[in-house]
């Protein structure tokens, strides 16, 4: 586990008699709120088979701790932005269709509403992080950022 560079110590810190289960403090040599730290605990958890399956070991591992739980709720709050994201925009573009009676004309203004949310958006982070020098505007879009809108880049 030492073997990374973001893994400031790990030490045994609690067995069950019967040596089923075992317990490991593992501090990062992170920030534990960083993105950066983030990202590591969700490709450690992603490696985690691996790592056991390389140390001989047959079970299986489990997270605790502040990082592990910020990653699960940016897990959590990218799936939920997505699927707000599509069904806003299902229903607006199903209720300008209602509205306008046309096929083309609702088209063209979701088109203009998503093109204009994106630009305020894009605006936005622009001025918060050059302009004003903050890492994000919350937190959600701090950690939001720095893993999906990578993918999508």
């Amino acid at each position: 586990m030492t073997a990374y560079d973001e893994i400031a110590s790990a030490r045994l810190s609690g067995q069950t008699e019967d040596g089923t289960a075992v317990k490991y403090s593992v501090a990062l040599s992170l920030n534990p709120y960083s993105t950066e730290a983030l990202d590591f605990v969700e490709q450690l958890r992603g490696n985690s088979d691996a790592l056991l399956e390389d140390a001989s070991i047959d079970g299986d591992t489990y997270f605790g701790g502040i990082t592990p739980k910020l990653v699960d709720e940016r897990i959590v709050n990218n799936s939920d932005i997505y699927k707000i994201v599509i069904l806003e925009t299902l229903l607006i573009l199903v209720l300008l269709f209602a509205l306008t009676r046309s096929w083309k004309m609702p088209i063209y203004m979701m088109a203009t509403i998503l093109l204009s949310y994106v630009s305020a958006l894009g605006l936005g982070i622009f001025l918060v992080d050059v302009l004003f020098g903050f890492e994000a505007i919350s937190t959600a879009f701090r950690y939001m950022r720095s893993s999906s809108w990578s993918r999508l880049a």
